[in-house]
């Protein structure tokens, strides 16, 4: 891979944005389960830049993860870095993106993991597999939007388009001859594999005049399930089959559009397109395709209906014992503003001389002024890097859900805080993670993203099937749970997530690294190690 600066013109602008291999979006990888790939990251941009395999477990392999300063250093301009990827148990859709600043705007691209020799898919094999990557374009330079971030204290200016294989599609000025083009064959079944690379948009996506069968997410499979739309997060993928079935037209749009519950805050609105075109059908007819009916941009009853149809293929094999309960709340929160020259006035955040902040169990982290990447202070030692003490509860219990907290909830302090694990026994332990996404000051649907340290979602929003007394409730609730590697939150959500850190011998797992410091790791103890 090579990683470097290059032209690209949308919505009438040209801008150099950073990509690999000259590509936006970037190259799919392919491979197959079990299969070890070496890729070789050069860096010949100007800034800093790391690759994270989204999705990927990698287990006792943490130091090829990519997440910067988490577990390794940045490659720096005019270096490369050579990662091993170990695809140990994903089979389905995944992928790859930059893990530095904001370059995943542009940095990004699909890896597609086929059976491995002598398997093959649980369904038909499809007539062709069509990578969908959903994305957002901003007009202006989006390493300037993030020096503006991160001077003002407020949220990030929300993009100008979103996008699909990188382009906004014909709705929009200077893009017709760019919008991404599918041909299929009448009768054919096709793959589409589709990825949520946006950098804050969740999305509804349809296909006009057709139905979507969804088989996979996140790199597992599902059982199947007929839908005419899906909701997919930031960073989750989806495997859906189309059956080529053409009506009345001979085109069909594919579209995406943001999904957000909270209607007072200011959202990207647009509806990204791309189309499907019948190469069996007659000659194509004047007029513009037919359009799909999206669901409402705050239709929170379908996004959760979608995502509760979610369900895996195979047996989920759910501890029964568990051998810790952490209970984390997810909040939006504010700080002191506390800019470098001492005029208040621009910063932005809901209450005067504040920043916009977030936190885990009210601790917002903040990356170590040493440079020193987190894996490597924990194997060498290093001190002033973290602390250990991450909290298994929130320090204040309050109603987490109230819509109007008092303001003296919404503040919360930094900290380089993380969680160590020590596995007491051989075989591992079971983490059950009760995740709660708390009000103030705002309350919108957000996704919570796993690095590495892949869940088994057990119950959501309330509906938990979980005992006090650490062992799961009886019946088959749990035994079709799904793999995620990203958790959808409505604006008063509760999760359940199960993590058994036994099979990564090794830190770390980072639950979300964000701007404004919703971030936290597992630092995993190996039992030998102890023994």
């Amino acid at each position: 891979m090579l990683a470097a600066e290059t032209n690209v013109t949308r919505l009438c602008h040209e801008k150099a944005v950073p990509a690999v291999n000259g590509e936006f979006p970037g190259p799919t990888i392919y491979a197959r389960k079990g299969d070890v790939v070496v890729v070789n990251v050069y860096n010949q941009g100007h800034k800093n830049i790391t690759i994270h395999w989204h999705g990927v477990d990698q287990p006792r392999n943490p130091w090829f993860d990519g997440p910067e300063y988490i577990t390794q250093c940045p490659i720096a301009p005019g270096s490369n870095f050579t990662y091993r990827i170990i695809f140990s148990g994903e089979e389905g859709t995944i992928w790859w993106h930059a893990h530095s600043d904001f370059d995943r705007a542009t940095v990004h691209g699909a890896i597609v993991v086929h059976p491995e020799l002598g398997s093959s898919f649980p369904y038909p094999k499809p007539h062709k597999e069509i990578p969908i990557i959903l994305g957002e374009w901003w007009n202006m330079d989006v390493e300037k939007l993030l020096e503006e971030t991160k001077r003002t204290g407020g949220d990030f200016k929300i993009s100008d388009a979103n996008t699909i294989n990188g382009q906004p599609g014909d709705l929009f000025p200077c893009s017709k001859d760019g919008t991404f083009r599918v041909s299929v064959e009448h009768g054919e079944t096709y793959l589409l594999r589709v990825i949520n690379a946006g950098l804050s948009n969740d999305m509804f996506f349809a296909v006009a005049g057709h139905t979507l069968t969804v088989v996979g997410t996140d790199g597992h499979y599902l059982k199947p399930f007929t839908t005419g739309h899906v909701m997919i997060s930031s960073g989750q993928t989806m495997d859906l089959l189309l059956h080529a079935i053409n009506g009345s037209a001979s085109r069909y749009y594919m579209a995406a559009r943001t999904f957000q519950t909270n209607t007072e805050l200011t959202v990207n609105n647009t509806t990204a397109t791309a189309i499907l075109e019948y190469t069996d059908a007659p000659p194509l007819t004047a007029g513009s395709p037919e359009l799909p009916v999206l669901p409402a941009v705050d239709d929170l009853a379908a996004a959760t209906a979608y995502t509760a149809a979610l369900r895996s293929l195979a047996t989920v094999d759910v501890p029964t014992h568990v051998d810790e309960h952490m209970v984390v709340t997810i909040s939006v929160n504010v700080l002191p503003c506390k800019p470098s020259n001492g005029d208040t006035s621009s910063c932005e955040g809901p209450i005067n001389g504040t920043w916009f902040a977030a936190s885990l169990n009210n601790v917002s982290f903040v990356a170590s002024p040493t440079g020193v990447d987190i894996l490597d202070a924990y194997y060498h030692s290093i001190h002033g890097v973290y602390t250990s003490d991450f909290p298994s509860r929130p320090p204040v219990a309050f109603n987490f859900t109230e819509p109007e907290p008092g303001t003296e909830l919404w503040f919360t302090e930094r900290g380089m805080i993380l969680r160590v694990q020590q596995l007491t026994r051989k075989e591992g332990q079971a983490v059950l993670v009760l995740r709660g996404k708390s009000s103030p000051p705002t309350t919108a649907a957000d996704p919570l993203r796993a690095s590495r340290e892949r869940e088994k979602i057990i119950e959501g929003r309330g509906m938990l099937a979980w005992e006090r007394k650490g062992a799961a409730s009886s019946g088959g609730r749990l035994q079709d749970r799904s793999f995620a590697d990203v958790v959808f939150f409505d604006g008063a959500g509760l999760c359940a997530a199960g993590s058994f850190i036994g099979s990564n011998e090794a830190p770390s797992s980072c639950d979300k690294v964000y701007l404004f410091g919703l971030l936290t790791c597992f630092m995993v103890g190996s039992y030998t190690a102890l023994a």
